[in-house]
């Protein structure tokens, strides 16, 4: 962390894990892929594709085909290895293109509970209209924070005063 290397909060995560033993060794895969892999695990069908996002250039999604459910890993969220925690509005856009090209009904972000296609499509949704405003408001906080509240007509959320905060982090 003092050299710039690891964040806080990884660095957190990383001792919490590995209580026990800290002697951490990389292995590297036995398989690699460029683009997009499709796995055949008999009868059951799993696409892992790049994604890449805002969290992390690397981001992989795996599809599995027959059950229609999307492991998002970290792609859809923010990128944390930088000065300020930020999405930037090109590269969520992209993202959520992306995705939306998958049959889904059961979608798996890696620190929240399993979303359904409904839940998604509002966390897509309030990302996308956030993207919208920070772009057409260049990116000043407080008129996005004017213009979602007019458009979702009610006292703004937690969650979404923190996505804009990203966004304008980003901008």
């Amino acid at each position: 962390v003092r050299e710039g290397t690891e964040i806080e909060f990884c660095a957190k995560a990383i001792k919490e894990e590995y209580q026990e033993h800290r002697d951490i060794q990389v292995v590297l895969p036995d398989v690699t892929f460029d683009r997009r892999i499709e796995i055949d695990l008999g009868g059951v069908t799993c696409i892992v594709q790049h994604v890449g996002g805002d969290h992390a250039a690397d981001s992989v999604i795996v599809y599995v085909k027959e059950e229609k459910i999307l492991f998002l890993g970290d792609c859809i969220y923010p990128k944390m290895y930088a000065e300020k925690v930020h999405y930037t509005v090109k590269e969520i856009l992209r993202l959520l293109d992306e995705l939306n090209a998958f049959d889904v009904d059961t979608y798996i972000p890696s620190h929240q509970r399993p979303w359904t296609k409904e839940e998604f499509r509002q966390e897509t949704d309030k990302l996308r209209i956030i993207a919208k405003f920070t772009d057409r408001c260049g990116g000043d906080r407080q008129r996005i924070m004017s213009e979602y509240q007019a458009h979702v007509n009610r006292e703004l959320k937690e969650d979404e005063l923190e996505t804009i905060a990203y966004f304008v982090n980003g901008y």
